[in-house]
């Protein structure tokens, strides 16, 4: 296959890269876009992203993967950057792509954090722009940032502190080890919103499957992830009895004494953008 836009295909010398910076979270990225529009990225940047090096990267082009093979028409070659005489080794965004799904088929947990927020974000950027939603650059980068941290950070120290404490009660995988798990995530809901989950899920028609966080605006997202570090620290410091004392005792360090729990508006529902979408279309149709 042969990349168009290949610069080993034309004289190096002549390429010129426009080089700007975009953020997938808290991951930095340098994007650089081609004369002919086509963008590109730093196949050293690409693997540092992941917890890599570059060599990784340049293994994975050489390897037998289906999808390495699939793009072996596509060139790494140094190009030039507008305003100053540095040269940088770079990639089409889909080889980027095929090394991140590569890498998280392989277990790296990184690589498979970003790929979910990526298609998160694609998802939401696609149904913002047919529903005539306008965010800026800062609103998605942010919310990216503080949902993977809720989901893939501080939750997690929260359910590893009580399955701690449940091992310690000698209850881990009983019906009530369970029971407590569901329990201290919805006590977290009541404090802050005074519905547990299924109630939030009902009220804003969403399936029992939904995660209700990918629902949340920044500040709601940040009220959890604290709440549930909070928590955690005081269950593992053995300074609560339990992990519901231990959400308690979040509320009052964290929260303001005047805080009135109360339902939260979601900024997306992809069931009713799904809906809207197939209604738009039938209308175009």
């Amino acid at each position: 296959m042969t990349n168009p836009e290949d610069p080993s295909k034309k004289s190096q010398k002549a390429v010129k890269a426009e080089r700007a910076t975009i953020l997938l979270g808290e991951i930095s990225l340098e994007v650089f876009k081609m004369p002919d529009g086509h963008y590109r990225l730093s196949q050293t940047q690409v693997a540092g992203a992941v917890g890599k090096d570059e060599s990784s990267f340049r293994k994975f082009r050489t390897s037998k993967s289906p999808d390495a093979l699939r793009l072996n028409g596509f060139r790494s070659g140094k190009i030039g950057i507008e305003g100053n005489n540095i040269k940088v080794s770079t990639i089409p965004v889909e080889l980027a792509a095929a090394y991140w799904v590569k890498e998280s088929i392989a277990q790296n947990a990184v690589a498979s954090r970003l790929l979910g927020a990526c298609a998160v974000e694609s998802i939401e950027r696609r149904a913002d722009i047919a529903l005539g939603i306008k965010r800026t650059e800062q609103e998605y980068n942010q919310r990216f940032a503080v949902r993977v941290d809720l989901k893939d950070v501080k939750r997690k120290k929260l359910v590893s502190a009580i399955a701690h404490w449940l091992h310690k009660q000698k209850i881990y995988g009983s019906k009530s080890g369970q029971t407590s798990f569901k329990e201290a995530h919805d006590h977290i809901n009541l404090g802050l919103q005074n519905l547990r989950s299924r109630d939030i899920k009902k009220s804003n028609n969403l399936p029992k499957s939904a995660l209700i966080r990918d629902y949340f605006e920044v500040a709601v997202l940040v009220n959890y992830s604290s709440i549930s570090q909070i928590a955690a620290n005081f269950l593992n410091n053995e300074m609560a009895c339990n992990p519901i004392e231990a959400i308690d005792m979040a509320f009052a360090c964290y929260l303001p004494s005047n805080y009135i729990a109360k339902p939260c508006d979601l900024i997306e529902n992809i069931n009713k953008v799904g809906s809207n979408l197939k209604k738009m279309k039938s209308k175009a149709s």
